[in-house]
């Protein structure tokens, strides 16, 4: 999604993958738990009294918190986004990377996602 998203707008890579990671990491927590829990506990997360889906999404708070301690952006305030999400979406699901998706990806699903990135 990042990528598309640096080649169809003028919004760099970087602050695209600060904005779209913790949606990303969130939407496919459930398809690994295992792997989401290894990286909350990296994070220093406390999982381990936690269910394990609960425990996953502790990974999404640990990425959060980093973007916010480096002071990167959380979402995006473009006004070009809205206008792009159904082409970016489009775009996206064309590309190999869908297709190694922990989860199986759809297109109302990179909709969903592109639209949660605008404040």
């Amino acid at each position: 999604m990042t990528t598309t998203l640096a080649n169809h707008s003028k919004i760099a890579a970087g602050k695209a993958w600060s904005v779209i990671l913790p949606r990303v990491m969130k939407y496919n927590a459930m398809a690994c738990p295992d792997k989401f829990v290894n990286i909350a506990k990296c994070f220093g997360e406390k999982v381990s009294d936690l269910p394990i889906n609960e425990a996953a999404l502790k990974s999404v708070d640990g990425v959060a918190k980093l973007i916010s301690d480096i002071d990167l952006p959380s979402s995006f305030n473009s006004q070009d986004i809205p206008m792009l999400i159904e082409i970016l979406s489009q775009k996206v699901l064309e590309c190999q990377h869908c297709r190694t998706n922990p989860r199986d990806t759809k297109l109302d699903h990179l909709v969903s996602l592109f639209s949660k990135t605008v404040s």
